[in-house]
């Protein structure tokens, strides 16, 4: 699919026994911003030349479209407690070549003014997706030029947390609190995991993040938090066609068994991809129910 889910409709209110209080929060992702959609229109692979000001559901955004729906969040909901933010940023294109580095990053840096503008004092957990880099999926296991810019951009994200920035800018995946909460951020790049990235299947812990996971949520156990797993790309089966995933398959065997081991500390599992809107349940070896993604 070449769409853009608005997930931007997903506002969840959240009250269960292990918070101390409710909370609100939206869960965005998949913008998909097509910065020549009212001239050549890339994403629309010449399968429509019909354009109309808020987007045709053959091609990917236009900035009004992405614009008005962060306005749109503000008016149904103005303070939340926190945003989701699980990329997906730049256009799906044929040529490449279109692209770049430098544009990636352009269209990051709008969408993160336009969400810092519209939601100056809350706080967002962003991740990167598959297209948030280039060439597009080729996530390197080290840091690199866009890992670091990003870094900069999400700043006032990353609360100062030396730690954060340190492995952000290392792999892009980090670990904060959610203030006023005994909840957890964890932010992965499951990029990493993702088939088509070539950097990384013949790895065995691309960037340590599945040590640094597993460590992360030992120590969230030990101090009483509960966890928000937000990534991009998820583990599993896609829906609509039960025959494919998205993960190499000993990266999916591995991440499944680190929320099995961790299950009683996850609150829940947030990505995005996949451009429906959707849940998984995540079982333990006897058939029960562990925990949920939501896609």
């Amino acid at each position: 699919m070449h769409k853009m889910k608005f997930a931007v409709l997903a506002l969840f209110l959240t009250s269960q026994a292990f918070m101390t209080k409710s909370v609100k929060f939206w869960h965005v992702t998949d913008f998909h911003h097509d910065p020549s959609y009212y001239e050549e229109g890339y994403s629309c692979y010449n399968r429509t030349t019909y354009r109309p000001s808020y987007g045709n559901y053959k091609c990917d955004s236009p900035w009004i479209l992405i614009n008005s729906s962060v306005y749109a969040m503000k008016s149904i909901e103005p303070n939340p407690d926190f945003i989701i933010w699980t990329g997906d940023d730049t256009p799906h294109v044929k040529n490449q070549s279109v692209l770049g580095t430098e544009m990636v990053l352009e269209i990051i840096r709008n969408q993160t003014k336009l969400l810092m503008d519209v939601f100056p004092a809350t706080p967002i957990y962003a991740a990167l997706g598959n297209h948030d880099y280039h060439p597009k999926h080729q996530m390197p296991p080290n840091t690199n030029t866009i890992y670091k810019q990003v870094a900069e951009q999400w700043q006032p994200w990353l609360n100062g947390s030396s730690e954060a920035n340190r492995t952000f800018r290392h792999g892009a995946f980090y670990s904060l609190p959610l203030p006023g909460t005994n909840l957890r951020a964890i932010v992965l790049n499951t990029v990493f995991y993702y088939k088509n990235d070539k950097l990384t299947g013949q790895l065995d812990d691309p960037a340590g993040q599945f040590d640094w996971f597993d460590k992360q949520m030992t120590n969230a156990s030990s101090a009483g938090e509960k966890v928000y797993i937000i990534a991009h790309v998820p583990p599993g089966q896609f829906e609509k066609h039960r025959n494919w995933s998205w993960f190499y398959p000993k990266f999916n065997i591995r991440f499944n068994n680190l929320i099995r081991k961790h299950a009683q500390s996850i609150g829940g599992m947030f990505f995005g991809h996949h451009h429906t809107d959707s849940y998984r349940l995540i079982y333990g070896s006897n058939g029960e129910n562990l925990t949920v993604s939501i896609h």
